[in-house]
């Protein structure tokens, strides 16, 4: 269980996506306060009507963060504290599904009766702290993979996906309507490396990405982690050698063949979670690629 939950909590990162409003300041470009429904509340720099600068986010349990932000992201230095009021019945829910799951010799079918028994419990996270809420995310993700490996179809009437290299995954893949990396054809100069190998590289940072390939930058877009009334956007970044590359990952949590939209082609899904070491994270996002003529490979949206 100790094992398990180190892992969660050095990996297992996360995206609070509520819907906010401006109570008071220029939440534009100034200084400005947003509510969140949850009870969550940011105070602090805006720039282009994103979080940059120096604020506060303080969360519905009370733990507060107080540090640097940019591009609505934590970024650069801070500090949490932690509200030691929290709700001990919720949190043992969570630890004793954590140290079942933990039990890698349970069938498929016995993760699912736990993870439905889970879900049943209606656990509320509004008290936890930041340790036990990844806790609760990593079950979540947990569950979820695997209701995708049951539910999908396993079988198909064509399977030219197979022939797509997992040990040579070029990173354009990495493709959904949430998370997206982008980096110009025309710019790589090291084509020979510009990849991931699936099967053994289960994180990597974004540091690799541009050593790998020979660039000197690369796009990434990703949901923003906070979503005002008119609902929520994409984000757009561009990385370089200049910025925090290593302090960015990747993290691979599952890989599998599947029929996702049961049109007889199979797929190959990947799970994966972008996160970084100044940031709550994000959950599990779902990668297909697929391939519908021989040696021609195309992501389709989940």
């Amino acid at each position: 269980m100790k094992k398990l939950l180190s892992v969660i909590f050095l990996t297992l990162l996360f995206c609070n996506v509520a819907y906010a409003e401006c109570i008071s300041g220029d939440c534009k470009n100034g200084q400005g306060t947003y509510t969140y429904p949850s009870g969550g509340k940011y105070v602090g720099e805006y720039k282009d009507g994103k979080r940059n600068g120096q604020g506060t986010y303080t969360y519905p349990s009370g733990n507060k963060y107080v540090g640097e932000w940019k591009d609505d992201k934590r970024h650069g230095q801070g500090t949490f504290t932690f509200n030691p009021v929290l709700a001990d019945p919720e949190r043992e829910k969570l630890m004793i599904t954590s140290e079942k799951l933990s039990n890698k010799k349970l069938s498929t079918q016995e993760v699912l009766k736990i993870c439905k028994e889970y879900e049943s419990k209606n656990i509320d996270t509004a008290q936890f702290d930041q340790m036990t809420v990844n806790t609760y995310i990593g079950i979540n993700n947990y569950c979820n993979t695997i209701k995708m490996r049951s539910e999908f179809k396993q079988e198909s009437k064509y399977n030219l996906v197979k022939d797509l290299d997992i040990e040579k995954f070029n990173f354009n893949y990495f493709t959904s309507e949430d998370f997206t990396i982008s980096i110009p054809i025309s710019e790589i100069t090291k084509s020979s490396s510009c990849f991931v190998n699936l099967k053994e590289e289960k994180v990597f940072d974004y540091s690799q990405i541009l050593k790998s390939c020979g660039i000197k930058k690369f796009m990434e877009t990703s949901i923003s982690n906070s979503c005002p009334a008119s609902g929520c956007e994409l984000l757009t970044h561009e990385w370089t050698e200049d910025d925090e590359l290593k302090d960015n990952w990747i993290i691979i949590t599952d890989y599998f063949y599947a029929d996702v939209n049961k049109d007889d082609y199979m797929d190959l899904i990947i799970r994966l979670k972008p996160g970084g070491s100044y940031s709550m994270g994000t959950l599990t996002e779902t990668i297909v690629v697929t391939s519908l003529s021989k040696g021609k490979f195309v992501n389709i949206n989940y």
